[in-house]
């Protein structure tokens, strides 16, 4: 349901961004939205190895801005480099967590 939400924003044409006041926002959101992205698709029941779930994320990233870009909006390399923080970010948090919990 989170990631319909996502991709229904993401792909909606008439969705659009005050670039002079909300663009670092912006970037904000695309990191928080690939931090749950990840959680949910790394935590799901899909059997795959992590590289191959890394690797499909960033696909994943770069699909959005692509149909973006297919749509009239605006496909953004900054926004691209957000998501793929967005995913670091959750792979760091579990790493360090996953090893501190397991002392």
């Amino acid at each position: 349901m989170v990631i319909f939400g996502i991709f229904a924003i993401a792909f909606d044409p008439t969705h659009s961004v005050d670039k002079v006041f909300l663009t670092n926002f912006d970037k904000i959101k695309h990191i928080l939205a690939f931090v749950v992205i990840s959680y949910l698709f790394v935590e799901s029941s899909i059997k795959l190895k992590i590289v191959l779930k890394i690797i499909i994320l960033v696909l994943i990233a770069l699909f959005i801005e692509y149909v973006q870009f297919m749509i009239g909006r605006e496909a953004s390399s900054l926004d691209f480099l957000a998501s793929i923080s967005g995913i670091g970010i959750f792979f760091l948090v579990r790493f360090f967590v996953l090893k501190d919990s397991s002392k």
